[in-house]
């Protein structure tokens, strides 16, 4: 605080700041010589505080003493400060410590943090170029499937136009014969119809042989192409995609 001469004489009789350490304006201070200013009981405006109670844990004046603490355990304050002073050089220094390790720990978790997204990154990798692969693989077999697939329709539908022409032509067949039957019987003689008739029925009973044909449209109308999709992933792609089936009636393919 700044006084005037008038105010500095009145510090300087006053009790409770006659103590106070006084410079000039402008003066150079060294802050760490000036002496603490003495301390003053709450409860007595004008007395020092010069007892230590023990018990109480509380820095007292003689008044405080004789009306409240004479049965504590007390000690002159100047004694017991030489132990708070060690007592408050341990504890810095042990929070000098303790804040090294803090800082030892912000630098360990840093550690930790750059650890976890080097590995978050590099597990991000691995997972993309996995799916990757398996997306390569799956779209490889799907091309493989398809293929078998187109394969397996233009091979049945091969099987499927070359017994139509054979039934076309057996139709063919049976209506010429039917034709030629038919002027036998009306314009033929005697002798040409009893000539004719011995090959005419063996060629009915020719024309009336179905068997190849039913056989072969039996074997087409069981064929049945489906395909079993697959509900595990591994690393065979096949068992990850699934299998194309071809079941002819009498055997079943698998692609």
């Amino acid at each position: 605080m700044k006084l005037c001469k008038m105010c500095e004489r009145g510090h300087k009789t006053i009790k409770s700041t006659r103590s106070h350490k006084l410079v000039t304006v402008g003066e150079k201070i060294n802050v760490e010589t000036l002496p603490m200013p003495p301390t003053y009981c709450d409860q007595h405006k004008d007395e020092n505080l010069k007892i230590y109670c023990l018990d109480c844990k509380s820095a007292i004046c003689m008044m405080c003493y004789i009306k409240s603490h004479n049965g504590h355990k007390c000690s002159e304050v100047n004694e017991v400060a030489e132990e708070f002073r060690k007592q408050m050089t341990n504890d810095v220094d042990n929070i000098a410590a303790g804040h090294q390790k803090c800082r030892e720990m912000l630098g360990r978790l840093d550690k930790v943090s750059e650890d976890l997204n080097e590995q978050i990154t590099k597990t991000g990798i691995k997972i993309s170029e996995k799916a990757e692969q398996l997306k390569q693989m799956i779209d490889d077999h799907k091309e493989k499937l398809m293929n078998e697939l187109s394969s397996v329709k233009q091979k049945t539908v091969k099987e499927i136009e070359s017994l139509r022409k054979e039934i076309e032509r057996q139709l063919l067949s049976m209506e010429s014969y039917k034709k030629y039957v038919d002027e036998v019987r009306q314009k033929g003689t005697a002798c040409d119809i009893a000539r004719a008739a011995s090959s005419l029925h063996d060629r009915a009973v020719e024309l009336l042989m179905f068997g190849v044909i039913e056989r072969t449209l039996t074997d087409l109308g069981h064929a049945d192409v489906t395909f079993t999709s697959s509900n595990f992933i591994t690393n065979d792609v096949n068992k990850t995609l699934g299998k194309l089936h071809l079941n002819t009636g009498e055997q079943i393919s698998v692609y």
